[in-house]
């Protein structure tokens, strides 16, 4: 073979195996990218949940308290109800600002994306800088109110040096090295801040619960209306009291922070597969799906 075409035909050869490294850089990116918007947006939903339940808890607390002969005069049960608003909206102010900080994390994770595609790479690398920028801002108002524990800060410390260059490609590869830690220190405050979370939206479900299963399980029972709407309210009732329960189990046994630090570690060093974390948050879609039926029925007409 002549060696001008011995040339040609190496040239063609790296040229195929540079659009495959390519390619499998974009793939590799588009991963990360659903992996981080999937956890976001599951997370922003519960955010969600835990501030309506931290709020109809105390609700519910208050409307069975009323039934019982009223004590105070009105202006002290005015400065009561300012009391327990102030302290609610405590908690909304807190669980806004971890809101705040799950939206930036998914807004760095589509713009990953959008880097590794290439498309506009030097505007877009600007926008990743801004939004690390804000992320970091994010951190110190979460740190402020979740301080980490020495242990937890040094274990955060040499993110960068897991980042495989060679998987994720120089661009995104550069950027996962500037910012391994950031993220890193955001995803654990998250997760200790939703710590809260899921003591509000165990009391929220459980109280919830309750009520439902008064109006259009137990009531009817007693009186004899026992209908097709009965048997879909008790089933409801028994699914969301036994999710209650699992629950429970979950928050005293698991360290959520420690598994999602290692989480984010499999995803710089390219080891991480999106199916991990769809089934890492399967349990999560049944506890929003659960209670959403609930609401649900709640909202139905009552049993007549």
């Amino acid at each position: 073979m002549p060696r001008t075409r011995k040339r040609a035909v190496a040239l063609a050869l790296a040229a195929l195996f540079a659009a495959g490294c390519a390619t499998t850089n974009v793939d590799r990116a588009k991963d990360l990218s659903s992996a981080g918007v999937s956890y976001a947006r599951a997370t922003t939903a519960v955010i969600d949940l835990a501030i309506d339940s931290s709020i109809d808890a105390d609700s519910g607390s208050t409307v069975l308290a009323t039934r019982a002969p009223v004590i105070g005069t009105p202006d002290e049960r005015k400065t009561e109800l300012e009391e327990s608003d102030r302290g609610l909206i405590e908690g909304v102010v807190r669980y806004t600002e971890l809101r705040s900080s799950i939206g930036a994390l998914e807004a760095y994770f589509l713009a990953l994306q959008a880097l590794a595609n290439g498309s506009q790479a030097d505007a877009t690398e600007v926008a990743v800088n801004a939004l690390a920028a804000r992320i970091n801002s994010l951190n110190g108002t979460l740190g402020n109110k979740v301080p980490l524990s020495g242990e937890q800060a040094k274990a955060l410390v040499g993110l960068s040096k897991l980042v495989a260059v060679q998987v994720h490609g120089a661009v995104v590869g550069r950027v996962l090295q500037r910012d391994a830690e950031l993220i890193g220190k955001a995803i654990l405050l998250q997760q200790l801040t939703l710590r809260t979370a899921e003591r509000d939206i165990t009391t929220g479900i459980k109280g919830e619960n309750n009520r439902f299963y008064v109006a259009k399980v137990l009531t009817p029972y007693q009186l004899g209306t026992i209908d097709a709407e009965w048997v879909d309210s008790r089933r409801k009732y028994i699914k969301v009291q036994a999710l209650g329960q699992s629950l429970d189990t979950v928050k005293t046994a698991q360290a959520a922070a420690a598994q999602m630090q290692a989480t984010w570690q499999k995803i710089l060093s390219g080891e991480f597969s999106a199916a991990e974390l769809a089934a890492s948050l399967k349990e999560t879609d049944e506890l929003l799906a659960a209670v959403a039926a609930l609401k649900a029925a709640e909202r139905a007409k009552p049993t007549q």
